[in-house]
């Protein structure tokens, strides 16, 4: 029964963070919810982080930062209490949040979650992780070319390329190699540019 609320509890949250223009919530209405989500399931549980996290996306488009920090910072604290269970959320979580700090020129915050991000991923067992990785990589590469650090990001994007060679289709390459060319070209590494194969 409490398996079915919280598959239940989820999916609110899912049609929440994906609702269109047409049902696009106020903020009141998000409000609402988040308190009888915290009513329903307590403030420790994943539904509830995701909760928070659809909230702090509401205030980022709605550009509200500070409300938008709060809402993030508690939905982190939510899956950093029990990592075991929620690892692979806090990983995706974080991965997510740098890409928003990006967004915003949060640089040095968008790096430290990605970097987390990456040591999650990479200690997933088995094969998840050649899913998880490359993809958090790839983000890795563009902060570092808007810090400037193109090694860096050189060096994340071939590392991309060599785990997706290995389990992924060559469009999935592909993508990957695209972007290394492209960092070339904003180098001026033009002789790089043709031995990206």
């Amino acid at each position: 029964m409490r398996n079915a609320f919280l598959l239940g509890a989820a999916a609110l949250v899912l049609s929440f963070q994906n609702a269109g223009p047409a049902h696009a919530l106020t903020e009141q209405q998000w409000l609402s919810k988040l308190k009888q989500t915290e009513k329903s399931v307590g403030t420790t549980n994943q539904v509830y982080g995701e909760m928070l996290f659809a909230v702090g996306n509401f205030y980022h488009k709605e550009k509200k930062l500070n409300q938008e920090q709060t809402m993030y910072d508690g939905a982190m604290k939510v899956f950093e209490k029990s990592p075991g269970k929620n690892g692979d959320l806090l990983r995706f979580y974080s991965d997510s949040l740098a890409r928003i700090y990006m967004e915003e020129g949060k640089l040095d915050k968008a790096e430290l979650l990605f970097k987390r991000a990456l040591d999650i991923g990479e200690n997933i067992p088995g094969r998840d992780k050649v899913y998880v990785v490359p993809h958090t990589l790839g983000g890795m590469a563009q902060l570092f070319i808007a810090q400037g650090k193109f090694n860096e990001a050189e060096s994340a994007l071939n590392r991309a390329i060599e785990m997706r060679s290995r389990f992924f289709s060559a469009g999935q390459v592909d993508i990957v190699k695209a972007d290394l060319a492209n960092l070339y070209v904003k180098c001026g590494k033009y002789a790089q540019v043709s031995s990206v194969k």
